[in-house]
Formats: structure tokens, sequence, C-alpha cells
């Protein structure tokens, strides 16, 4: 979804805060804003806002009371909200968090950090409640080459679910896909391979972008913050932190995780009740490149998405080798696996693309389906 799409609604006693928050995210024009409490709320429900930004510090209705009077709403609970504030102290942090806030950012504000934290956020917005069942106790990788670090982080949150542990990012890697874990801590600065390099291979698998990574590191820099986020990560927590409001932080990403899982499982169920014409329609729509070929290499299915990708009007009748290259030969994906691969150059640099391949039979007729997903610049490195 576009940035210009999303609806923001800053929320500060003060007009000059406001002002300076909103030229720092003028990548978001729908923006409305509140200087009180009653405001806020009168505006949130004339129409639900994608984020709030609120401050803590405000007369009549402080930020947590806001806060809380949202969450207790069932049209405007799911709405995530930012507390940004000159309070920069652990047990308003806490507070924030504990009130139902999803962030916590301190005053001065640095814009990239600001951004990285909105971009974040919205990430998540369409995750909506729903009744997760008590099951086994969340399974919890962390992943640091400092030994004490990790009996650390394990004793702050050791009573919070089941510990794996790495100590270099191929393992982490290899546990990942072994135990599939419900959250990811991870540290930065490791031999071979940094922490961004972990995170990036981690989001570019289908099968892990959903489990929240969670950077804890000494290296507290607004660069590496917004790099962290930018490649997929839920949250960066500086050394040293404070324990209780680290395990608050953990307890809001798990209960995210345990939504977002059962709203994963339910539509998949709604699937079955999807008919042919209404799947081809998805399909032509989808904003990921589809294109099909038959059994002598031709294409005999792409979508608006396709056609996009490789600057035609129309792809069928045309050899998928040849527009495919060396990822014409890519064997099928396991589940959820994707290959990174380079489509032959046309005008212009060589374009890198997340490459998925399903081979299946229709009216005894092979077919070869690729989806193609243009790759993020991976910006990983050393740390």
């Amino acid at each position: 979804m576009p940035s210009r799409e999303y609806s923001l609604l800053l929320v500060d006693d003060d007009p000059a805060a406001i002002r300076i928050m909103s030229r720092m995210l003028s990548d978001y024009p729908a923006q409305r804003f509140a200087t009180s409490g009653e405001d806020a709320l009168r505006m949130a429900h004339e129409t639900t806002p994608d984020l709030i930004l609120l401050d803590v510090d405000m007369p009549g209705m402080s930020g947590f009371e806001i806060c809380m009077a949202l969450k207790e709403d069932a049209g405007l609970s799911h709405v995530p909200i930012i507390f940004v504030t000159g309070m920069d102290e652990p047990g308003v942090e806490l507070a924030a968090l504990e009130c139902g806030g999803s962030d916590f950012i301190a005053k001065p504000l640095d814009p990239e950090q600001l951004a990285a934290r909105v971009a974040a956020q919205l990430h998540t917005r369409d995750v909506r409640p729903a009744t997760a069942e008590a099951g086994d106790p969340p399974r919890m990788l962390i992943v640091d080459d400092d030994i004490t670090a990790i009996h650390v982080l394990r004793h702050a949150i050791e009573d919070m679910g089941e510990f794996h542990f790495a100590t270099s990012g191929e393992e982490a890697l290899r546990l990942t896909r072994s135990l599939l874990p419900d959250l990811i801590f991870l540290d930065l600065h490791m031999p071979d391979m940094n922490g961004f390099a972990v995170c990036a291979s981690l989001k570019a698998n289908t099968a892990f972008t959903h489990i929240p990574v969670v950077f804890v590191t000494r290296f507290a820099d607004p660069q590496s913050e917004m790099l962290a986020l930018e490649l997929g990560a839920a949250e960066f927590v500086s050394k040293p932190f404070t324990p209780a409001v680290l395990r608050t932080r953990v307890r809001n990403l798990l209960s995210l995780k345990r939504r977002t899982d059962a709203g994963q499982q339910l539509a998949a169920s709604r699937w079955k009740l999807i008919d042919d014409a209404q799947l081809a329609r998805i399909v032509a729509l989808a904003p990921d490149a589809v294109l099909s070929s038959d059994a002598s290499g031709t294409v005999v299915l792409a979508n608006a998405a396709a056609c996009a990708l490789f600057d035609a009007a129309t792809l069928t009748g045309r050899p998928a080798a040849e527009l495919l290259g060396d990822a014409w030969a890519q064997p099928e994906a396991g589940p959820g696996g994707t290959t990174r691969c380079t489509l032959p150059p046309r005008e212009g640099a060589p374009i890198e693309v997340d490459l998925w391949v399903w081979r299946s039979t229709a009216a005894d007729a092979p077919f070869t389906t690729f989806v193609l997903r243009t790759a993020p610049a991976l910006k990983a490195t050393q740390g």
C-alpha cells in the first residue's frame, strides 16, 4: 500500500511538536491533528486512522488515558499507537507499552528513526484480534556470539517460553529452518555473518517472514536501527536493556504473532470457498508477477504485474526461457521456499527477483508457474 494512502493521527498539545512530526512524515500526506484527548478520540471515531502518534504529558486526558480508551473500543483497539514524548524514563516507556502502546520514541526526534518506526508499525496494521487457544509455550531463538549476553537475555525472560541458542548467523538460519521459532532475538555484530545479513536472509524466505525479529545490540545509533527496521525487524532494543520493558515488548510481539497465525489459518480455510473465476481475477490483480508456461516452454498465462516487470503489453506466446534466463531452470521450491535470481538484462541494470517455482499438471498437460517478486536492495553491511 503506498504511503500516501495511509491515514495518520498526530496527537500533542504542542502545535509546534505536531508541525515537526508532520514535516518528518511528509511521505504520509493523509494526516490529521489533535491537541487534546477529547479531540483525538472524536476524530478516531469519525474516521479510523491507520496509526496514531501520541504524546504522554497533556492537560486533561493524559496519553495513557487516551490509549486505554482506544484499546477498550472494539472498533479502534487494533490501531497501532506510537508514544512520542519527551519523558524518557524506563518507567514511562514500560507504562506506555503496558497500557497498549505498540512503540515508544523519546524526543528530540530523529527524522529517519521516526519514519522507520512508523513504517514498521504500518506493516502490521491489518492484523486484527483473534482468539488463540493456549498451546505449547512459544519457542524463542537467541542469536549472539557472546555467551554471557545470551545468559543475561535468557535470565530476563526465562519464564516466557522455550529457548534455543545460536552463536553464529549460519547456525541461526539452520535452527530457524528446523524449529520455526515464534520469535528471534538477534545481535548485530557477529563474526562472518552479521545480524543485518541474517535478518535479510530470514525475510527473503516466505516461510519465515511472519516471525518477529528483535535486534538486541549495543549499537544504538539511528542508522543501525533504521536499517534493521527496513530489513523487516519488529523491534530494536539497545544494550543494556531494562528487563521489565523488554518483557513487555516480547509479550506484545508474541500476542501479535498468535493473532497473525490465527488469521493466516482462517484465510487458508477460506480459500476453499473461492471459485475458479474469482481465483483467476485474484491472480490477474496480484502485486507479484505470475506467469505460466506449457510443456514447450511457451508462456500461456501472465498477469498485469508480470507484463509490467518485463515492460511488455503481453507475454503470452513468448518463450519463458528467453524472459527468465537462468531462472527458467530453477527447481521447484519447497514449502514456502524462494530462490534469489537475476533476470536477463534489458535496458538498464539486471533485475534481481525472489523466485518461486511450481510445476503441476492440468488436463494431463504439464505446466510450470513462476511467481517473481522484485528483490529489495540488500543493504546488509558488516556491523
